[in-house]
């Protein structure tokens, strides 16, 4: 037997020992690193209200029948020597009259316009519509613009002339 156990010894060293020397590479061994990490950066805020970007338009710049409404201030008229907002309404009255078809017209001032660098008078020209119950208010038929000397009447809206009719 023992014949029999020797040559098995023997294998077995020869296997131990060639398992032993065949091993697989060791695989290198990497030591974590710390990379440093970048500050937290805080979130655009949204803006609550956007402002509207400008846009230019370049038909009204050279819109011959443009005008400016300067407001309700008549004070640049005085200093003109306008002849003041009664003789405009007045000026108004003699083109257009106090009525139409049995309705009054009504005349107010509200403020001063620039067109083509003359100040006029910007004259709201109001009526009662026809057939209207009691007590309604006038509506707006149109705007006159008359001169700072109460020669010349325009009429328009609060924007333009009105080709047809200024002049």
């Amino acid at each position: 037997m023992r014949k029999s156990f020797l040559p098995v010894l023997l294998i077995a060293v020869l296997l131990l020992g060639a398992c032993s020397s065949v091993q697989a590479p060791a695989a290198p061994t990497v030591a974590p690193t710390l990379a440093p990490t970048p500050a937290p950066t805080p979130e655009p805020t949204p803006d609550p209200t956007p402002s509207p970007s400008p846009t230019l338009d370049l038909l009204a710049l050279y819109n011959p029948y443009r005008l400016d409404y300067l407001g309700e201030d008549l004070g640049p008229a005085k200093e003109a020597g306008g002849v003041g907002v009664e003789a405009a309404i007045e000026r108004a009255k003699l083109r257009h009259g106090d009525y139409l078809l049995g309705m009054d017209y009504d005349y107010a001032c509200v403020g001063l316009i620039q067109y083509q660098e003359a100040l006029y008078y910007a004259l709201a020209w109001t009526q009662v519509p026809q057939d209207a119950p009691e007590g309604t208010e006038p509506e707006l038929v149109r705007y006159l613009f008359v001169s700072m000397d109460g020669e010349d009447l325009l009429e328009g809206d609060l924007e333009r002339i009105y080709p047809m009719t200024g002049g």
